[in-house]
């Protein structure tokens, strides 16, 4: 059974941390916000304060008044989908006591696991969106068969192949291991492309136009030939292309093989001897099945009709006379079938409640599976299901491509990519300079157009420079550090930014990194002096946050209760920013507070990188807009973004950059694997 708790038009199910919207969208919450929210909905109206959040929350840990305030104005963010400007919608401030979910809330308990609700759309947008409700990564590491358990599997490392944008379906890898193929489908138009990689080195061989709509692809067997699945003009074509790899990558003749029906195919391909294996629909009367077709005299046979009939798209996992084949019987209830290829004999070997969309032989009396974040392997002689493998991410594909080695596909739920904006004269233009599967943010430009953010691209936190269409990684941690508030300098050299709550500056030019906070206490926030010689920064310390200076290493206090500070250095004045009242302090550049000194921000800031202090105005992120306010004469002035709810953002002269956060997220990954 499941508890789930409904208010307003949202689904909040604990157990899985997800969040549904009656309108079908599905939010797979962070750790911290998903307890937040179970917290609010466990003491609905009541007042809760910050010390009690600190305790069930955070359990007792000491945070600072701006993490707490942060999550809160996250969990926010999530509920407001509909852009209301209700800010108490969902919570109410207590302004100086704290906070309460106002909504009202029904528990109810399901007696069967169910599924998020999927958009109620044609049959196409179903496959689709059932063949990519796991976000695809794609991992290689070294497998011990035999005598290995789950308890003595240690992943040790993690190789980035690839980080384009768009969803990645089943990869297959040549049988002399030099390449990697994988289908691409680019998240604006739904199309699919082919991408084939140099398997050691990852360099990108050959890219398809998005327009030849590759859906589906499969090294063969022994030869230099490549089977391709494309939808053209609502038809699926099955062709057999040769390939060379000279001086570059390229197909040389290409054969028509079969017309596989009508539906878009993303499935695998196999190959063995003169047959190949492939899901359609050749016969429209009946649902999509597993064919054999074999390629010298042409014949083909459906190897799954009298099993079952479905436009579910089949999976399936060829092992010398065997398909392992994972077979849809209703919307939970999920088959594991092992066809004989040469009886015929057909043979149900396990079944699940949970979606399930690859398997493989371990041996001949154990099978693997995913389940979410979990590899699960199945003992036929025992009848047992137990835990092979859990990674951080959902799994979708798994597959032994050699004794030692097993192809992961993994995916995370998010991504942000980078775009770039000129609000100044004239109607603001934008366009996307960092489009990948990860989460990049943090974006800052300096005066040579070089554009720094943070990724988790090599698996943890690393800064990054992309200077024209060059991107450097400009750190090298071993370890997930908290990588944030970027800032450069003033000749645009050197870098600012705090990990895990203290203050470091790095050389872009010789990437040397030295720390320049050294006493007790967490930095908030932190930007260079406009002169180029100090660092002004918050910290939190004994409950108060107060604005420093840094010169040559001699610190002063500037300011007390100021929680985020900005520079202006057109103006060359600086803002500091205090939460609770919402109160913006202006200093000149003499760290002296201006006479008018106390304004009232329009808008709540959440974090330091959403909010921006420039040629004297004051900006802030809204839920449906950027705002512009004139300190000078109270205006505010909307400026639109080809978004909504983008939240982070930095200013540069005429320019913005700002992060915008998605839901599709695929990469090509290789790990290591430590055996105990």
């Amino acid at each position: 059974m499941e508890e789930k708790d409904l208010f307003e038009k949202w689904t909040f199910k604990a157990r899985e941390a997800l969040l549904v919207h009656e309108s079908g969208e599905s939010i797979i919450m962070e750790a911290k916000i998903a307890k937040l929210l179970m917290y609010f909905l466990a003491n609905p109206n009541k007042v809760i304060t910050r010390d009690e959040l600190l305790e069930h929350v955070w359990d007792k840990r000491i945070v600072s008044d701006y993490t707490i305030n942060s999550t809160i104005s996250e969990l926010r963010k999530l509920l407001n989908i509909e852009g209301s400007k209700e800010r108490n919608k969902y919570i109410k401030t207590h302004p100086k006591i704290g906070y309460s979910f106002v909504a009202a809330i029904k528990t109810t308990i399901e007696k069967e696991q169910s599924q998020p609700p999927v958009a109620k759309e044609n049959k196409l947008t179903e496959k689709i969106i059932a063949l990519s409700l796991f976000f695809i990564t794609l991992l290689v590491f070294v497998f011990f068969v035999g005598n290995s358990h789950p308890e003595n599997i240690e992943i040790t490392g993690k190789k980035f192949l690839s980080y384009k944008d768009g969803q990645i379906s089943y990869p297959s890898i040549s049988s002399d291991k030099k390449y990697i193929s994988y289908i691409r489908m680019h998240e604006g138009s739904g199309q699919f492309q082919l991408v084939i990689k140099d398997f050691k080195s990852t360099e990108i061989l050959y890219e398809s136009d998005v327009e030849e709509n590759i859906t589906s692809v499969g090294f063969a067997k022994g030869t230099k030939d490549i089977f391709i699945q494309k939808h053209e003009s609502d038809s699926c074509e099955l062709y057999k292309v040769a390939y060379t790899h000279e001086n570059k990558f390229e197909f040389r003749e290409t054969a028509h093989l079969v017309s596989c029906g009508s539906n878009i195919i993303t499935s695998p391909i196999s190959n063995l001897k003169n047959k190949i294996y492939f899901s359609g629909k050749v016969n429209e009367d009946i649902g999509i099945n597993i064919y054999e077709l074999d390629i010298n005299t042409g014949e083909i046979e459906s190897k799954t009709g009298d099993i079952h009939s479905t436009d579910f798209n089949y999976f399936h996992h060829l092992n010398k006379d065997d398909l392992l084949i994972v077979r849809k019987e209703n919307s939970k209830v999920y088959s594991l079938v092992k066809l004989n290829l040469s009886d015929g004999v057909t043979k149900s070997l396990h079944t699940v409640d949970y979606p399930v969309f690859s398997a493989f032989w371990l041996d001949e009396n154990q099978i693997v599976f995913p389940k979410k974040e979990e590899l699960m392997v199945f003992d036929l002689k025992t009848n047992k299901e137990s835990s092979f493998l859990t990674l951080d991410d959902r799994i979708s594909f798994a597959e032994l491509i050699a004794p030692e080695e097993l192809l992961v596909v993994e995916g995370r739920s998010l991504k942000n990519n980078i775009y770039h904006g000129l609000i100044g004269k004239g109607a603001a233009t934008y366009s996307q300079v960092i489009s990948s599967s990860f989460l990049d943010k943090e974006p800052v430009m300096n005066k040579h157009n070089q554009i720094a953010f943070t990724s988790n691209r090599t698996g943890v936190s690393q800064i990054y420079l992309k200077s024209k269409e060059k991107l450097t990684q400009l750190t090298s941690y071993d370890e997930d550090k908290n990588l944030s508030n970027l800032s450069f300098s003033n000749d645009g050299e050197n870098l600012l930014f705090i990990k895990n709550f203290n203050v470091f500056t790095l050389n872009i030019q010789n990437l040397v990194i030295k720390p320049i906070h050294t006493f007790e206490g967490k930095v908030m926030s932190a930007v260079f002096a406009c002169d180029g010689r100090a660092i002004l920064y918050t910290i939190h310390s004994k409950g108060l946050t107060n604005l420093y200076l840094n010169q040559e290493g001699k610190v002063s206090l500037i300011n007390s209760n100021v929680d985020l500070v900005k520079s202006d250095c057109l103006e060359n004045k600086y803002a500091g920013y205090l939460t609770g009242d919402q109160l913006i302090k202006i200093f000149n550049s003499s760290m002296k507070l201006e006479d008018v000194v106390k304004y009232k921000a329009k808008h709540e800031i959440s974090s330091n990188n959403s909010w921006e202090y420039s040629n004297g105005k004051l900006y802030f992120a809204s839920a449906e807009s950027l705002l512009k306010f004139d300190m000078d004469t109270d205006e505010i002035e909307n400026i639109n973004l080809p978004f909504k709810g983008v939240w982070n953002f930095s200013l540069y002269d005429d320019s913005i950059l700002f992060s915008k956060h998605t839901a599709n997220n695929s990469h090509v990954s290789s790990y290591t694997l430590k055996r105990h």
